[in-house]
């Protein structure tokens, strides 16, 4: 049989991934901080502070393939869509130095392949007319994509030099049941009965839903092509306007949504010191995954609809247990 190891399996894509390959009879070794929405049937390894973790070798005894998922992400204000940016000091540690410890010990393991979940965010955080493509230069536009970025620079260095093969894969926004973060605040804003001032935003982002980016992840780590290869993912482009009102569908609601010229709600968000979610908000940001079709042969096999619609029904069952 064979064994992977997933770090922050019981994240948001990790716990998903667990359950796929565990039904696809993979051995499957998780670490977690906390043994909460553990998946049933992997073998946990409760690490409370992988900053502090060193002794990885024991446990990459025997393991085929790493999916490294585990990170500091964004955090988020409660019940605003406003990121918190966190210092460079502690992103280092998180998502680079992390990696590096992880990266070596694999090496040493004698483990055949790294899967790597890095952030469109090492491309930049928007677009204008043409999409982000995996040969772009980086850059980064704040401390999380940066410290990513670092985290593929080294990655890649120990691989080069060492019989590790190695997948970088740079996911836009992912969404579906369990999503947190502003995709959440999104739902809740949705399920408002409040009209939307947003039929004015004209933008384009690119989406993908869990359940096609865990297939994905699996097919990264087994297929021959994908070694060494930086994937831009997506399996949609939709315009905020678009996913308010396919969500509001779902939900039964309205859609609500009213013309207000663009620039006075960048001016409104300003006043309130939101500028920085408008820009999320109403910006675009697309990427190009034609290297990732062509290679692997990869057609993500769920819709925009059904991933929305498998996303709504998930914070119905459950919009009761949300904190504000």
């Amino acid at each position: 049989m064979k064994t992977v190891l997933i770090t922050g399996a019981n994240g948001f894509i990790g716990q998903r991934l667990s359950l796929y390959l565990r039904k696809h009879n993979i051995h499957v070794k998780g670490t977690c901080r906390t043994l909460r929405a553990l998946p049933q049937d992997i073998e946990p390894i409760h690490i409370p502070d992988l900053c502090d973790f060193k002794d990885w070798l024991p446990l990459l005894k025997g393991v085929d393939t790493i999916y490294h998922l585990a990170a500091q992400t964004h955090g988020i204000k409660a019940g605003k869509l406003e990121e918190v940016n966190y210092t460079p000091a502690k992103l280092q540690t998180i998502n680079v130095d992390t990696t590096h410890v992880i990266a070596q010990a694999a090496v040493q393991a004698g483990v055949k392949r790294f899967v790597y979940i890095s952030s469109i965010k090492v491309n930049g955080d928007s677009t204008s007319g043409f999409p982000f493509l995996p040969t772009d230069p980086p850059k980064p536009e704040d401390n999380y994509g940066a410290s990513k970025w670092q985290a593929e620079m080294l990655l890649r260095k120990i691989c080069q030099e060492e019989r590790l093969e190695y997948v970088i894969i740079r996911p836009p926004l992912v969404y579906g049941p369990g999503v947190k973060g502003n995709f959440l605040s999104l739902l809740r804003l949705c399920d408002s009965p409040w009209p939307l001032p947003l039929a004015s935003i004209q933008n384009q982002r690119s989406l993908i839903y869990l359940d096609n980016l865990v297939l994905l992840l699996h097919r990264c780590g087994v297929h021959p092509a994908a070694s060494g290869q930086t994937f831009l993912v997506r399996d949609s482009n939709v315009s905020i306007p678009t996913l308010v009102r396919t969500v509001r569908r779902y939900l039964r609601r309205p859609s609500r949504l009213f013309f207000c010229p663009r620039a006075i709600l960048k001016l409104a968000a300003t006043l309130c010191g939101r500028k920085e979610a408008f820009n999320r908000l109403a910006g675009s940001l697309e990427v190009d995954d034609q290297l990732c079709r062509h290679i692997l042969d990869w057609t993500p096999p769920f819709t925009f609809e059904q991933g929305i619609k498998e996303t709504v029904l998930w914070y119905k069952a459950n919009k009761g247990v949300f904190s504000l």
